[in-house]
């Protein structure tokens, strides 16, 4: 057992404990919106990456990185151009793949530099983490207005057992956020800590390998 199983298994004892004391209906309502938050924010990230950049306080945020960071890598753009047919030809793996092609990358132009990649990379990302949270909230918001109508008389005991059961697959739908994390991480290198972290962990790679992800994001 590494980290990332250790952080897999506190995601699952978390939403357990979390979760013992909702009804049935939010317990599925909080496990339906992680896979939905998950597909949504993994197929339509790159035209809502074109949208976020605009919204008032990350537009600001962009140009703070764009000024003070990415203004640093000028420099490289003279020495190579990125094109999405070359992005794949990297052999980073399927999830870069449909990254890179989902993404807003290329989209208004074939080929990008080093600084403008960049740049890119950032906006696309937090596009990702954004949709998702916003996912996350709307199917939350919709799960309230049906948290209080499932008071079954009498079936406390199937309620509850309910729940337990959701609230566990909420857990381990976070353990699949994780090990897609982990995974696409350790393709970066060949060995060490962070090749280990997906490689040395039996829950990241089971659950990376169960092809739940796969179904979800490609």
């Amino acid at each position: 057992m590494n980290l990332a199983d250790g952080i897999i298994l506190f995601m699952v004892a978390l939403s357990v404990l979390f979760g013992y004391r909702k009804n049935l209906i939010r317990n599925f309502f909080d496990f339906l919106a992680v896979i939905v938050s998950l597909y949504i924010s993994s197929h339509f990230f790159g035209a809502f990456a074109s949208f976020v950049v605009t919204v008032p306080g990350v537009s600001h945020l962009m140009k703070f990185i764009s000024g003070t960071i990415i203004s640093k890598l000028q420099s490289l753009d003279s020495e190579t151009v990125f094109t999405l047919q070359g992005m794949k030809d990297l052999n980073l793996g399927q999830d870069f793949g449909a990254f890179f092609e989902r993404g807003s990358f290329f989209t208004e132009k074939s080929e990008l530099v080093f600084s403008e990649l960049s740049l890119a990379l950032v906006s696309n990302v937090a596009a990702i983490v954004l949709l998702f949270i916003a996912s996350l909230f709307v199917i939350h918001l919709i799960g309230s207005f049906f948290e209080n109508t499932n008071k079954m008389a009498g079936l406390m005991g199937i309620e509850r057992l309910g729940g337990l059961v959701f609230s566990t697959l909420r857990g381990l739908s976070y353990g699949l956020v994780v090990a897609l994390i982990v995974h696409n991480l350790a393709g970066f290198f060949n060995s060490g800590l962070v090749y280990d972290l997906y490689h040395q962990s039996s829950f990241a790679t089971m659950f990376y390998d169960s092809g739940l992800l796969k179904a979800l994001i490609w």
